[in-house]
Formats: structure tokens, sequence, C-alpha cells
């Protein structure tokens, strides 16, 4: 004995409706649906397009300058930007160390990559996914929290400190000594994270061999050492300026010695 089974009127029509939608693709009732193209391009290049910080620079002026300044003044207050809505020295410092930091990209006018972090950081989901950072960019950014700390030789780096001691407080449990020499002689022979002759990248240590009274008594007649932020800038325990500072790099080239590159 068989029931005769009455087709319900709802899943004929669901089933039509599918056989049309199938017609209309070319496609039978059992292929699967087709993928539709998706872009995984960078979420902060994605921002970036829609930044109103792409493009600013030196000679900027304006309301962006100023939330542009704002966010800076937020990240690092030390670096001494003023939200004066102008592209100022003090901003250009402060973007090139941003880029150098999150990026590794040189320059003082903010690209596409860098609009996107910075605009992210301004609606605060930068800080749920920032970008990774190379040892070196690591110790940057944390000499970087030290600008402005008072300079004095052989300070334990506590409420001061010199050249040697910034580079050993901000590399963490590296090992390093606090001497500018000594590092310099890790990095000749391949200790504690450092290596020499590659071309310099933002971090690495840059060593000086300026003509003091210790030259003689100094590996390699190193006696300073500072921290590369790019071709431009030198983040540095200063002894001439009496603090941790970002200076221009070029005046420190002819005394450049040696670079120390993170592995």
């Amino acid at each position: 004995m068989f029931l005769e089974l009455k087709p319900n009127a709802l899943v004929m029509d669901a089933i039509q409706q599918r056989l049309v939608l199938a017609d209309l693709r070319g496609l039978t009732i059992d292929d699967p649906p087709l993928p539709q193209p998706v872009s995984f391009s960078n979420v902060y290049n994605q921002k970036a397009q829609k930044s109103a910080f792409e493009g600013l620079g030196p000679g900027s002026r304006g309301s962006q300058v100023t939330r542009l300044q704002e966010v800076l003044r937020k990240w690092n207050p030390r670096l001494g930007v003023e939200a004066n809505g102008v592209f100022d020295g003090n901003t250009e410092k402060a973007v090139s160390l941003y880029r150098a930091i999150y990026s590794g990209s040189e320059g003082s006018r903010i690209d596409a990559t860098t609009a996107g972090h910075l605009s992210a950081m301004q609606d605060g989901s930068f800080w749920k996914n920032p970008p990774p950072k190379t040892p070196g960019q690591q110790l940057l950014y944390q000499a970087s929290q030290q600008i402005g700390k008072p300079y004095l030789l052989g300070s334990d780096g506590q409420s001061a400190t010199d050249c040697g001691q910034l580079v050993r407080s901000s590399a963490g449990q590296s090992g390093l000594s606090r001497c500018a020499d000594e590092q310099y002689r890790s990095a000749k022979k391949g200790h504690h994270g450092l290596t020499t002759g590659e071309q310099p990248q933002p971090g690495d240590l840059l060593f000086f061999n300026y003509q003091t009274s210790q030259s003689g008594l100094a590996y390699g007649g190193v006696t300073h050492v500072g921290i590369r932020v790019n071709s431009q800038w030198t983040l540095a325990a200063s002894s001439s300026a009496g603090r941790v500072v970002m200076q221009r790099a070029a005046p420190m080239q002819p005394y450049l010695a040696a670079v120390g590159n993170w592995k």
C-alpha cells in the first residue's frame, strides 16, 4: 500500500525559485555558489585612503594639522609638539620618529600607511592590532620614552642617563654592557643580538669615535653611541645638549665608526 504524497505549495515555490536562479547563473542545481572576489589589503591602508592626514608635511597648516599634532602629543608628550596648526620643526621630528617606529619608512611627510596608523590611533582602534616591530624599532620606541631625561655620565638611568645606559635600558634583557665601546665589541663579535656590516635600519646602533680623554682606553676608539631613526635623525643621550634628544644626523656623520645591526 502506498501513500500518495501531495506536494506542498510553498515547497514547490521554493524549488521553482532555486531552479530559476540556477538557470540565470548558468549553474545546475547541485553546483556550489561561485566565490566572490575579496580584497585582503591591510586594514591600515584601507583607512589611509580616507585619512585626512595623508600628504601633510612641512609647510602644511590648518585644522587637520592641529588634529595630527593632538594625536602625536598623546602618543608621546615628550616630543614638544604643540597643537598650533602649523607643521613646524617639532611636528616634523615627531612624524619622522613615528614613521621609523611603525613602518620603518623614512620622511617627514605623511604617506598612506602612516596616515592609516594615525587615524587608527585617533579613533582608538590602533592598539587592538598594532603593527609588529623589529627589535630595533622596539628599542627605538623605548628610547623615545626617555626623551628629555637629563644627561649624566655614569648614571644608572633612573633619574638621568648617558649614551650607553640609554641603549642598555631600552634594549630590555639583551645583556648589553652599559658602555658604548663594549656595545661595539658585542656587535663586532655577534653577541647580544647584534652584528655589523648591514645597511642601517631604524633602531640600529651608531658608534662614534669622538676624541675625548678616554679615547685611548675605549675599544676601537668608540666613545659615543646613538640610535638611528633615519638618515636625517639620530636619538641619543647627548652631553652637549645635556639630555636625551633627537639630533640631526649630518653633523655626526664624520665621526661614525660603525653600525651595530640588530639580528
